[in-house]
């Protein structure tokens, strides 16, 4: 798709999760590879208990050791900064880890539950936290494009997963 996009003029960019590079140990250059103008993420699932908080995030060929960070806001950060300096027409992908294992806890600010303990004790109010955690990023992904980009923008949501057993 980015292959084909580029041919007709239009830059790609892809953020987040790429599932699509094979390994372990997945290729941090393989959405590059395969026409992505830019990428930034990681692209395998969340890892260890710790995976959203303290991940290696890819960019462009070059890594960098995440520690303290939210992958979901730090997806949309990339996401919106990405949107910002396309230059029209462009083409995002921006694939969230969330919510997927490890539950977690995300940060309070981002949604209203209460949690206590090990989410594996709770895991349905883990797994709602971190969807509503989900919820709150993607408005402001949303909020974070210009709106007269976004009147000329088509967003497109889908899942890779289905319904986790804690949904």
């Amino acid at each position: 798709l980015p292959q084909l996009l580029a041919e007709h003029g239009v830059e790609s960019f892809a953020v987040g999760k790429w599932h699509l590079a094979g390994g372990p140990p997945p290729d941090p250059t393989h959405a590059l590879k395969v026409g992505f103008a830019h990428y930034s993420g990681y692209p395998g699932n969340p890892p260890g208990a710790s995976g959203y908080f303290e991940w290696t995030k890819h960019s462009d060929g070059s890594t960098e050791k995440v520690r303290e960070r939210y992958l979901t806001t730090e997806e949309v950060d990339d996401a919106i900064a990405q949107i910002r300096r396309t230059p029209e027409p462009w083409f995002g992908w921006v694939a969230f880890h969330a919510v997927h294992a490890p539950l977690h806890a995300p940060p309070a600010s981002l949604h209203g539950a209460t949690l206590s303990g090990n989410p594996r004790r709770t895991p349905r109010a883990h797994y709602d936290a971190a969807l509503e955690a989900l919820d709150r990023e993607i408005g402001r992904l949303l909020a974070g494009i210009d709106a007269s980009v976004l009147r000329r923008t088509t967003v497109i949501f889908v899942a890779d997963n289905g319904t986790s057993r804690h949904g």
